[in-house]
């Protein structure tokens, strides 16, 4: 890694002053990574909840968040899967991290089976023992199946890959082509498929409606099901996975406002109150968790990069911890009134989504440096002209470009985390101290996806 890093300084960089710089932030960054890769063992490998289960956070009062949530725990679980495949952080828990997965299969198993009990697959959390949680909540939140979905399709191959005890009998609990079915991953595709015009709670539990995060997850999990169910001889079911597919990539292109300038985060139904501005974080969110290389709304679509643009220039006005320091911390919407501890009070900058950015911006570097017919266009030269100045710029260019730009918002994260590099829920917006939930899963996991987000560019640039 060190070989990678300094060969990306001498081939990006010629100032002695900014490959110091360089060096000192990547050793910063390494050190926040290698934190939270352990703060995130904490909340996953743990003695006081059923095998499998993935907690919010350690918290149990105020917020309580002690719980196991379906979309929290996927994309905690597919980073988990990216970081036992990218051999990047010395796992202290890595001779747990399968048995882990083991025990994630079979407690997914069990909660599916609690939601038939009670609200159905769109129930979105679970009590940390497997058992349904009863009281009052925002439910349906129909993204939870899908991201799960996905997540266990990820494991799918990597059980199917490499020599694991009881490989078979593991592969058909996981899926299993026939219905009715009582395998994980195909029930959750089936539910998918079946019920995805639904509507249903947004990703913060607060808005009834169709909304652009849920309708991504839900598109990328037939396209990963299509796939797995071609795969495994279930050609009936590849085939309506792919005709959802299709179908849901044309129903997303309702989301896009020429007249707001940006992608708007829910379609209200009538008598179903109104969603402030529409301008909403879970729209990046969306991208980066369900983005989908040359379909529409990913990395470099023009309308994707003007919403970012949109948010950040929200972001940055409305929070006074951005006046000073690198980067703009980013919140959830511009009306939010959750402070992490009540839901009168004013909103704040969250650390998943200022990570969430900077990982975008990797990504989308990525992206550019993959994509061999990469150009600037008239569409999408306002987000790419800033970085440079009457000049057309090379990919290699642009994607440095960005890169730094993306450390900025990484730079922020630092700058307000703890001396301890616990990362809370949010960043109080004026006095930039952390606030809500100590240690939350999802802040953890959103520093490390930037990291190897920003590990992997940078070695395709230096490739």
């Amino acid at each position: 890694m060190l070989k990678t890093i300094l060969t990306f300084i001498l081939f990006a960089f010629t100032t002695q002053s900014f490959a110091s710089s360089f060096i000192q932030l990547e050793d910063q960054l390494r050190r926040q990574f290698n934190t939270s890769v352990f703060w995130l063992g904490k909340n996953v490998i743990r003695d006081d909840v059923n095998p499998g289960a993935i907690i919010a956070a350690p918290s149990v009062a105020n917020p309580n968040y002690y719980y196991h949530w379906v979309r929290d725990a996927a994309l905690t679980f597919e980073t988990l899967l990216d970081l036992n495949v990218a051999r990047l952080a010395n796992l202290s828990y890595k001779k747990n991290i399968n048995a882990f997965f083991l025990d994630h299969i079979y407690f997914n198993h069990t909660i599916q089976r609690a939601s038939f009990r009670f609200g159905g697959l769109g129930e979105p959390k679970f009590n940390v023992d497997g058992s349904s949680y009863t009281e009052p909540w925002g439910r349906p939140q129909n993204d939870g199946p899908a991201l799960r979905a996905s997540s266990l399709i990820k494991l799918y191959y990597l059980i199917q890959r490499e020599n694991w005890p009881n490989k078979q009998i593991l592969l058909k609990r996981l899926y299993e082509p026939k219905l009715p079915t009582t395998s994980i991953i195909k029930l959750d595709l089936e539910f998918v498929a079946h019920h995805w015009r639904e509507p249903n709670f947004d990703l913060w539990e607060e808005v009834f409606g169709s909304h652009f995060y849920t309708l991504m997850s839900q598109r990328k999990a037939m396209l990963d099901g299509a796939k797995l169910a071609e795969l495994v001889g279930d050609p009936g079911a590849a085939q309506f996975y792919a005709k959802q597919f299709e179908q849901m990539s044309m129903e997303l292109e309702r989301f896009w406002d020429p007249k707001r300038g940006f992608i708007v985060s829910t379609m209200l139904l009538p008598g179903h109150g109104h969603y402030k501005s529409h301008l909403d974080v879970s729209i990046i969110l969306a991208v980066l968790h369900s983005g989908i290389v040359n379909s529409n709304f990913s990395f470099t679509d023009p309308r994707v990069l003007a919403s970012f643009d949109k948010l950040n220039t929200v972001f940055k006005e409305i929070y006074s911890v951005n006046k000073t320091g690198p980067g703009v911390a980013i919140g959830r919407y511009p009306e939010d009134r959750y402070d992490g501890y009540r839901t009168d009070s004013y909103g704040n900058p969250w650390v998943l989504a200022t990570a969430g950015f900077a990982e975008f911006l990797y990504q989308t570097a990525f992206e550019i440096m993959a994509k061999p017919n990469f150009r600037i266009t008239m569409q999408n030269k306002f987000f790419f002209e800033k970085f440079f100045k009457n000049k057309l710029p090379s990919k290699a260019e642009l994607a440095k470009k960005l890169i730094s730009q993306g450390d900025q918002y990484l730079q922020r994260v630092l700058r307000h985390a703890n001396p301890d590099g616990s990362l809370s829920e949010q960043i109080n917006r004026n006095s930039g101290f952390m606030q809500g939930a100590p240690n939350l899963t999802w802040s953890h996991a959103s520093f490390i996806d930037a990291f190897m987000a920003r590990q992997k560019v940078i070695s395709l640039i230096v490739r």
